[in-house]
């Protein structure tokens, strides 16, 4: 019987377990990536608060020494409290901070205008700065604008006596001095031991120096002298993935305006008064005369006095002399004059006075502007615009008003400006609106009073709209938002973030470049492409192995007993092997003694 061979087509189990690993592996980075990211958000935002808290804290005047908890609640979820020192120091305490948030808020804060310090037994509670983040939580002090931590004697060398071995203790902020057989660091803040040039090997770690062996081989930053036991450490600094942004735009600082569109231009003309009718009045007064006269002359023998009758008094009545002139104004002395004016008087009255003589009425009063039949004149102004009130004794021209003959006491007549002249169309509505006139400029920031004069703003509207608003103009987007660098044709940018590394949240109002991710249009909301960590800046020898050898770095401890997994370890342990070494032929560790 003929066999046939049955082939058939697919892919193995091997491939497909292998499909699912790269698939865990890649959603294992992705969960980490976004758990650091959100960390780091919230370090940021704890920093930020810790400013506002400490910038509160600035404005009260008296020194609060006590820990006072902040006038508001963290979103960053710990607790903060705030106390002033009596040199006007302000400081910030945040409480049960965790390891990794620790690393992160060191990371992203600590320079000039900010310095971290925590409480430290040193014979007796003081304050020193954060140098290593511990495994449990910690209470942290945020120190503000370079501020000294609270309790130091001094931060710098300079402020501690200058001496050739003095320095100032970082951690207890007192000056100290070397002793005998040691030597301050370059930057003057511990001491190393002073080495034996001929039969001794610095090994340095920093600036921390150590005195080894004469055939020690010193590795980078050690904490001790290496030994040659079989054994190397390395230093290992977990660094995390950084998000890196896709793309940027720059954000201006242009905001929504307000417009009017119609315009009129308002005179300054107001409502006047004037009179109607007018009269003029001459100066002509009341005058004194006499009203007889006698003339003094010598007879026709030359001595003898005569007098001449000029002006006779009526029958009755007799001449009673006694001025020079006529009109009364100058009487006449005892030597007499030439001609005596006097005053006809009855014969029973010695001491007449002189006549008065009125002015003729229709003299005085000539009428210059007269009323209509049946009104009279109701003379009361000195000008025609009514503001200035004539008195009794005015002359010249007497303004009035025409009234009937039973009205005792009129009013002025009112001049009304034309509101043609008044008001003058600028900038009109559109056909069926009309202009709602209420603004003293075009944005619409200062509104116009009854009185306002010069060029009135207002809003175009339909006649049924009472009272409408000023139009909204928005800015240009091609001119606010610029593209600096963009995404592949196909992809948007998903704009969220004030970094390149896709850290600090960019609120509705910010300006400036702005950073994202690039995605493609079904994508919502995007992740920004993970970056990863340079590897070589992660390690760092601290013991090395002999020449010829390398180190087989996997344990966690001195031993072979602790296997370091993915995350690493610091430090990290390994076996100093030959070069050519199986690593199948690994038997026993090395004996750590």
């Amino acid at each position: 019987m003929k066999k046939y061979k049955n082939a058939q087509s697919g892919r193995s189990m091997v491939e497909i377990l292998g499909v699912l690993a790269i698939i865990g592996i890649l959603s294992v980075c992705g969960i980490l990536g976004y758990r650091y990211a959100m960390k780091k958000y919230t370090a940021n935002l704890l920093i930020q608060e810790a400013h506002i808290a400490y910038a509160n804290a600035q404005g009260v005047n008296e020194a609060e020494t006590n820990w006072t908890p902040i006038d508001f609640t963290p979103k960053c979820g710990y607790n903060m409290f705030t106390a002033k020192d009596e040199d006007g120091d302000t400081f910030v305490l945040v409480q049960d901070i965790d390891n990794e948030m620790c690393q992160l808020i060191m990371q992203l804060g600590n320079n000039e205008q900010l310095s971290f310090y925590q409480e430290i037994e040193h014979e007796e509670t003081t304050v020193g700065p954060v140098t290593s983040c511990t495994p449990e939580p910690m209470d942290i002090i945020f120190a503000f604008n370079g501020t000294r931590a609270p309790g130091k004697d001094c931060e710098t060398n300079e402020e501690c006596v200058e001496s050739e071995g003095g320095y100032c203790n970082a951690d207890t902020g007192t000056c100290y001095e070397c002793p005998e057989g040691k030597e301050p660091n370059e930057s003057r803040t511990f001491c190393n031991p002073i080495c034996d040039a001929e039969n001794d090997t610095e090994c340095w770690s920093g600036e921390r120096r150590w005195c080894c062996g004469g055939n020690t081989i010193c590795g980078q930053n050690v904490d001790e002298c290496p030994e040659s036991d079989g054994f190397c450490k390395y230093s290992f600094e977990n660094a995390e993935m950084k998000g890196k942004a896709g793309c940027s735009y720059r954000i201006s600082d242009e905001t929504m305006t307000l417009s009017t569109n119609c315009s009129y231009e308002v005179s300054g003309e107001t409502m006047g008064m004037h009179t109607n009718c007018a009269f003029t009045v001459s100066s002509d007064t009341m005058t004194l005369t006499t009203n007889c006269s006698y003339t003094n002359g010598l007879a026709s023998d030359g001595e003898t006095l005569n007098m001449t009758i000029g002006t006779a008094c009526p029958s009755g009545q007799y001449c009673y002399l006694s001025f020079k002139t006529s009109d009364c104004s100058s009487s006449v002395s005892a030597t007499g004059a030439e001609t005596i004016y006097g005053v006809c008087t009855d014969m029973n009255n010695k001491n007449a006075s002189c006549a008065v003589q009125k002015a003729s009425e229709g003299d005085m009063v000539t009428q210059s502007t007269g009323c209509p039949s049946g009104q009279y004149c109701y003379l009361s102004f000195k000008n025609n615009s009514c503001t200035s009130s004539a008195g009794a004794n005015h002359t010249g021209t007497l303004y009035g008003v025409c009234a009937d003959m039973n009205t005792k006491n009129p009013s002025c007549s009112t001049d009304m400006p034309s509101a043609g002249e008044m008001v003058k169309e600028s900038k009109g509505c559109p056909n069926g609106q009309y202009c709602y006139l209420s603004f003293k400029n075009n944005p619409c920031t200062s509104t116009a009073d009854a009185k306002h004069t010069g060029t009135l703003h207002g809003v175009c509207a339909f006649m049924d709209n009472k009272n409408p608003s000023c139009s909204l103009n928005l800015p240009d987007a091609q001119e606010m938002v610029q593209s600096i660098s963009d995404c592949p044709k196909g992809q948007y940018c998903y704009l969220s973030f004030t970094t390149e590394t896709c850290t600090g949240a960019a609120g509705a109002n910010y300006t400036g470049i702005i950073y994202g991710a690039c995605a493609d249009m079904n994508n919502k909301n995007p992740s920004c492409e993970m970056e990863m960590p340079d590897l070589e800046k992660m390690l760092s020898v601290q013991t090395d192995c002999p020449r010829k050898q390398y180190c087989y770095m996997n344990f966690k401890s001195k031993g072979c007993t602790d296997t370091v997994d993915a995350k690493g370890s610091n430090p990290l342990w390994g076996v100093c092997l030959d070069m050519y070494f199986n690593l199948n032929d690994l038997g026993e560790c090395p004996v750590v003694e």
